[in-house]
């Protein structure tokens, strides 16, 4: 029997990172999954990317509004199509809705909660008030990987039997073979924020780039928040000429700067997932990243693992990969084999589905 499923999706539009990927690829695999259903999507404005029923509540020039629409203003809109399954694609709801209606919430990470240093105050503030209160009416909870599984288990004590683990399934742009038009160079990916951890990953640049002079250091992502560090670190940096933030970048020019680099370095101190870890495995490139859980979770034996503290253990990592050719096709082999596992990885939405 067809169910009435609704995606509460704001993601899709405010965010162009990790949760953004999460929320879109996610509900592609449900409506292609189960295409007898009857899906609607709220976003704050049109999206237009999926074969479903779309309901706009936009976001108003008003204090907060972002956040209180989800109290009032959406729910109202839910309660009219009269749904079997409401899932949140981001942390914040459902809320509001009636006994019967079977919901859900995707938790991507605990950072606003956990780390408070790296956010602003009010993202700390709006988890710390509703999160738990969030989760305690939610059915279940969907999450994207069995670290975050577990920490959402051992901070809010929420069953880990209503814990679905759901890895994201990464696409990438096919795109032709381009021209390498930036020489040689290290790669990372992620929005610029302190939990990426950048300063480290420059001052590591800084110990190996004058025995590597067409060296480059290439970052791509946005600017996020607490990102005054970064630049101050470039521009203390003796080689920023050779460092180069690029912003946000299309899905193109993503694909063809992972064609072209060399290793694709990860300094995080901490991720819910990691997606970029994924891309560059797609990518056959060597991974060079931070020895923390979830990057061995999502990389196995397909990366070299640092102390993410230290730019004087970084910088023999990167330099053991640039030296030796042994190490650099051990690697690239490495993550042709892992990115071949991970992509078999798909969504369990029958554990999902099933429960209603």
């Amino acid at each position: 029997m067809a169910k009435r499923i609704v995606f509460l999706a704001d993601c899709l539009v405010t965010q162009t990172a990790g949760i953004h990927h999460y929320a879109h690829q996610f509900i592609e695999q449900v409506i292609t999954t189960y295409p007898d259903n009857q899906y609607y999507i709220v976003v704050p404005q049109a999206y237009g990317k999926f074969d479903a029923q779309e309901i706009v509540v936009p976001i108003k020039a008003i204090p907060f509004h972002y956040r209180l629409r989800s109290f009032f203003s959406i729910p109202k809109a839910i309660k009219a199509v009269n749904p079997d399954l409401v899932i949140e694609m981001a942390h914040f709801g459902p809320f509001s809705l009636p006994q019967g209606i079977t919901t859900c919430t995707v938790i991507h990470d605990l950072t606003p909660i956990l780390h408070p240093e790296w956010h602003d105050q009010i993202s700390h503030l709006w988890h710390k008030l509703f999160l738990n209160k969030a989760l305690a009416k939610q059915d279940f909870v969907i999450t994207n990987s069995e670290f975050t599984k577990e920490e959402i288990h051992r901070y809010i004590s929420f069953p880990k039997e209503n814990i679905v683990v759901c890895p994201p399934h990464v696409t990438t742009s096919k795109t032709p073979d381009s021209k390498n038009k930036n020489g040689e160079y290290l790669l990372t990916v992620g929005t610029i924020e302190p939990r990426k951890n950048y300063e480290t990953l420059i001052k590591a640049f800084d110990l190996i780039a004058e025995k590597y002079p067409e060296l480059k250091l290439i970052i791509v992502g946005k600017k996020g928040w607490k990102y005054e560090t970064v630049y101050t670190a470039l521009n203390d940096s003796k080689y920023a000429d050779r460092i180069q933030l690029l912003g946000y970048v299309t899905a193109e020019e993503k694909s063809n700067l992972y064609k072209h680099a060399l290793a694709f370095v990860y300094p995080t101190h901490y991720e819910g997932y990691g997606i970029p870890l994924v891309e560059a495995m797609h990518y056959h490139l060597p991974v060079i990243c931070s020895d923390i859980t979830i990057c061995r979770e999502v990389c196995g034996e397909a990366a070299i693992y640092f102390d993410r503290t230290k730019a004087d253990d970084v910088a023999p990592k990167v330099k053991s990969v640039l030296e030796s050719t042994v190490t650099r096709t051990a690697l690239i082999n490495k993550s042709k084999t892992r990115s071949t596992e991970l992509s078999r990885q798909k969504i369990d939405l029958d554990a999902i589905m099933d429960r209603l």
